[in-house]
């Protein structure tokens, strides 16, 4: 097989098989494994925020605290995987504090569920009237990261909670 040749690889042994063959001259730095972990996740797609101009590059200062935590949102912790990946029969809730990632495993899990069942009606729900469009377009993103195709937005529903007369929802619809 050519060295530029894609290579599919469907399973976890695979995988490790794949990375025992690589060689490497050296060892990688944290930046690289991160962001091929991000890759494999499927986090990449993420909209990443835009390089911050920190003139002082004090581990203790504000704007450096606030590109770590950034830098490290599109890297999953175990349960967040385990959540966007399981797949249930039935509604599936997904609760968490502010900022503990669940929107994006929702857009995640949204996007493979419509993925491998594309007849299936999917309903998203949320609280906060302004991540309507962030919901669409991470459902998109992830979705087109297997798809050559955008979404079927008739077989998927982004509606805010309540709703109301001038906005439509699950409970007031």
């Amino acid at each position: 097989q050519n060295k530029t040749d894609v290579k599919i690889i469907t399973n976890q042994l695979d995988l490790v098989r794949e990375f025992r063959e690589i060689y490497l001259t050296s060892e990688l730095d944290d930046k690289t494994v991160k962001e091929t972990l991000a890759i494999l996740e499927g986090t990449k797609n993420i909209i990443k925020p835009r390089d911050r101009n920190i003139k002082s590059r004090d581990r203790e200062s504000k704007g450096e605290t606030l590109e770590k935590i950034e830098s490290e949102i599109a890297n999953f912790d175990y349960e967040q995987k385990r959540a966007a990946l399981q797949m249930m029969d039935g509604p599936q809730r997904i609760r968490g504090l502010a900022g503990s990632g669940k929107t994006i495993v929702l857009a995640m899990k949204a996007a493979l569920i419509h993925l491998r069942e594309p007849s299936v009606n999917i309903l998203y729900t949320f609280y906060t009237k302004s991540l309507y469009d962030f919901i669409k377009s991470l459902i998109t993103r992830f979705y087109r990261q297997y798809s050559e195709i955008d979404p079927n937005w008739k077989k998927i529903n982004i509606l805010h909670a309540w709703g109301g007369k001038n906005l439509p929802g699950v409970y007031y619809n």
